[in-house]
């Protein structure tokens, strides 16, 4: 118990000690500040735990190893290793060394009816619905078309979307890979473009992702382009129909 606590202190003592050096040491590198406060951040964790890991490491080596109890000991620094430290090493690695920036370009878009009725206010573009008014129905049809390989055959010949998907070759989780079947190439459109409705406002919230801000936004714009013609052929499909039934009549 003595020793523990004064691994325990001591731990504390490191921390306080870290805490008081980190100034100026930081201060001897010429980089950036968001360089000086990512490490700093990283600086007070470590500072924080250093009595835990000191009275882990008490507990283990000084105490459980010099008693004789080594096989738990390996338990537990296998553990540790295996659980923790291999997965956050590769983690870093991937993170450090592979992973591909990734930006997000959002929109907000609301169905009207042409009468002026809102379905759904608060958006960066309105798109007109069907002559009968807006509805869920109508909002859920919407957010199909958006993830529709009909949709993607129209986007990928005006953008390149799959070019711009196989170009990074650097990140092989988020990749499009040039061997991808055209299903497959749907499915991942769908995971790097997502539509999510607001059950509140009906409102569609649209998420479309690319490795530059300028595809990002340019896939978002265009996707509501294309959304935007979609539903207006959609209602004149519609409003022809029921001219043509109010004069059978």
């Amino acid at each position: 118990g003595r020793s523990l606590g004064l691994a325990a202190v001591g731990g504390v003592i490191m921390g306080l000690v870290v805490q008081l050096v980190k100034a100026p040491v930081l201060s001897l590198y010429n980089v950036s500040p968001e360089v000086i406060q990512n490490v700093s951040s990283v600086l007070n964790v470590v500072a924080f735990f250093v009595w835990v890991r000191v009275s882990n490491m008490t507990i283990v080596v000084g105490i459980l190893r010099a008693g004789g109890d080594t096989r738990f000991s390996l338990f537990l620094d296998g553990i540790i290793i295996w659980i923790v430290g291999v997965p956050m090493a590769l983690a870093v690695l991937y993170l450090g060394l592979f992973a591909a920036d990734r930006y997000v370009s959002v929109s907000m878009v609301g169905l009207r009816s042409s009468s002026g009725e809102t379905a759904a206010l608060a958006g960066m573009a309105s798109l007109l619905s069907s002559v009968s008014g807006p509805g869920n129905q109508d909002t859920y049809f919407l957010r199909d078309y958006m993830g529709s390989l009909g949709l993607l055959k129209k986007l990928d010949e005006r953008l390149g979307v799959r070019a711009h998907y196989e170009a990074q070759l650097r990140d092989p989780l988020f990749r499009l890979w040039s061997w991808a079947s055209q299903e497959y190439f749907l499915d991942y459109f769908r995971s790097r473009v997502t539509v999510t409705v607001d059950e509140n406002s009906s409102a569609l919230l649209i998420h479309a992702e690319g490795f530059d801000p300028d595809f990002a936004f340019r896939l978002n714009s265009t996707i509501l382009e294309e959304a935007e013609r979609f539903v207006n052929e959609y209602s004149h499909r519609i409003a022809r129909e029921n001219l043509r039934f109010a004069e059978g009549e």
